[in-house]
């Protein structure tokens, strides 16, 4: 049981695995088998609930430092937790820095992409491969049809004590069907899009948007704590998958607007500096605002998220249910649709500048 003693201080006996007496504060440290190691501030204003008991493994859902991912990933440490062996089924721009982050974490159980990336950690020949080595399989893909293909090869191998975690862009539909063939199997499925480029990877910011049974959302918090800086419960698999194409919709709709207003203000003659000091001081100020400004500046369209992949998010929201009547994404499709037939479509989607007269 656990008892709290002083402002988020908790002890509670740990009792697996040969360990003793364990206890944790809000800030500071605590030891795992007598190896000391550090943990930062916990998220829960209830202390006690920072500590899950799940299937007889202790889990510790607050915000880690990589001395204790180390030390939970470490099966060689007596008493110590282990956290399930990831696979990462796609090897993109994000995809990629997950492996790595999983791999600096000790969990990475492998890696494999259709175009062979044999450098990459965890590297193996066949998904199927990955998805035998690992406990938590997550599949980061260009669209439905690649999920549909790799669940294909996988299905055959997943079974009870295997998670599919489903981090694609895709429409709530096909996360029913994907969901359904996964747990036909014995398997669990969580959905699991996210929000945040290159650089949020590179940080470990990523935004994940987790739809699924509440227990299993909880149980994988301490490995998505990995590769991001916040897991959000949306609910179900159908509701998190929408989220997502909403939120891209909205990125969309505002890179545009950005584009326009700052063709209309060079037209002015009106320097970057100028209008971005302005801009930085509007309320439509955002965070797009503050990622694209130097990418505008420098002309610099290296993709953080391309053309082509925000493309088919949107033509995947068209599809969705309710959507037949957004004017606003219509017309951002449109030029993006003129981006790619102009050859662009691997450029990122801010290349949208180009396009303007006068731009």
């Amino acid at each position: 049981m656990f008892t709290t003693r002083g402002e988020g201080v908790v002890e509670r006996k740990l009792g697996f695995r040969g360990a003793t007496a364990e206890k944790a504060s809000g800030r500071g440290s605590f030891d795992i088998a007598a190896r000391r190691v550090q943990v930062a501030t916990c998220r829960n204003a209830d202390v006690a609930p920072c500590f899950r008991a799940t299937g007889g493994v202790v889990f510790l859902p607050f915000t880690m430092t990589t001395p204790l991912q180390t030390a939970l990933a470490d099966s060689s440490t007596p008493g110590v937790p282990l956290l399930p062996k990831v696979g990462v089924l796609g090897l993109g721009i994000i995809g990629g820095l997950w492996a790595r982050h999983y791999a600096a974490a000790g969990v990475l159980a492998g890696s494999w992409n259709r175009t062979p990336q044999p450098d990459t950690p965890g590297w193996r020949d066949t998904p199927e491969a990955v998805a035998s080595a690992a406990d938590v399989v997550q599949i980061v893909v260009a669209d439905p049809p690649a999920v549909r293909a790799l669940l294909a090869r996988i299905l055959p191998v997943l079974g009870p004590g295997k998670t599919v975690v489903q981090s694609s862009t895709i429409d709530p539909s096909s996360s029913d069907e994907f969901l359904n063939a996964v747990i036909a199997t014995g398997a669990r499925y969580m959905e699991a899009p996210f929000t945040g480029s290159k650089p949020a990877a590179e940080r470990r910011e990523i935004v994940f948007y987790l739809g699924g049974d509440a227990a299993l959302v909880a149980g994988l918090e301490p490995v998505l704590a990995l590769v991001s800086g916040t897991r959000l419960h949306i609910g179900d698999n159908r509701q998190a998958a929408a989220l997502k194409l909403a939120m891209n919709l909205n990125i969309a709709v505002q890179m545009q607007g950005l584009a326009e207003a700052r063709t209309l203000a060079a037209a002015a003659g009106i320097g970057d500096d100028v209008f971005y000091g302005a801009l930085a001081k509007n309320v439509s100020y955002s965070g797009l605002v503050k990622l694209k400004e130097a990418k505008l500046r420098a002309a610099d369209f290296s993709p953080q998220f391309s053309v082509k992949h925000l493309h088919k998010d949107l033509r995947l929201a068209v599809a969705t249910a309710g959507c037949n009547e957004l004017p606003a994404l219509d017309a951002v499709r449109e030029q993006l649709k003129t981006a790619e037939a102009r050859g662009l479509g691997d450029a990122d989607f801010s290349v949208l500048i180009t396009l303007l007269n006068g731009a």
